[in-house]
């Protein structure tokens, strides 16, 4: 049996998905440097977060991943919801220091591509660790053309 939705959880739903709209625009209109300083949030390829932290978000943070989530579950814009998701996340959750990560794959012979956040060094995203995070020098320029990824 689920849990009852509160207000709580309408509100959250509500925040995100204001957010969400303003970042559907912005990413077809703005640098990914502009989006996160928008979101509040740090991008730096290759880096981890380096803020001291206990790395054990709250149940209210986990709350508001959770409200993200289910708006982008119907998300009607834009196939691969990732950036989207992250961003939306990251600015609810800006007090974290949030870091933006990207990262790549081959699957299947298609070179795909992922984002997530890390809040103090944790990574909440199972999918992260399929991915080559860019810029963590793990890999050579040309890689990918060359089957290496």
């Amino acid at each position: 049996m689920r849990a009852p939705v509160t207000r709580g959880d309408v509100l959250q739903r509500m925040k995100a998905l204001v957010w969400a709209v303003r970042f559907e625009w912005s990413i077809r209109h703005r640098t990914l440097d502009r989006l996160c300083a928008i979101a509040g949030i740090r991008f730096r390829p290759g880096a981890t977060t380096t803020t001291a932290g206990s790395g054990v978000l709250s149940r209210d943070d986990l709350n508001t991943a959770r409200a993200v989530r289910q708006v982008f579950r119907h998300w009607p814009f834009g196939r691969g919801s990732c950036l989207r998701e992250a961003l939306v996340l990251g600015r609810l959750l800006r007090y974290r220091e949030p870091t933006l990560s990207i990262g790549v794959r081959r699957h299947e012979g298609v070179v795909e591509a992922h984002a997530w956040l890390e809040f103090d060094g944790l990574v909440l995203d199972p999918l992260a660790a399929d991915y080559l995070r860019l810029g963590s020098g793990l890999g050579v320029p040309g890689e990918v053309e060359g089957g290496g990824l």
